[in-house]
């Protein structure tokens, strides 16, 4: 995941791969991880209004 986080924008796609990759070879707890990195990694590229509007949701 640090990999994909050095990317200054966002990105959904790497998130899901690296999720299905560990589901394919059996890592659970690592492809439980990888959403809330994608959903924090969402958030850090949006604006001031936007990032409060998604705490709210």
């Amino acid at each position: 995941m640090a990999w994909i986080r050095r990317h200054p924008s966002y990105a959904a796609q790497p998130y899901g791969q690296l999720a299905a990759w560990y589901w394919q070879i059996s890592h659970a707890d690592d492809a439980r991880r990888v959403l809330p990195a994608k959903q924090r990694h969402h958030r850090r590229t949006l604006g001031l209004p936007a990032r409060l509007w998604v705490r709210r949701t």
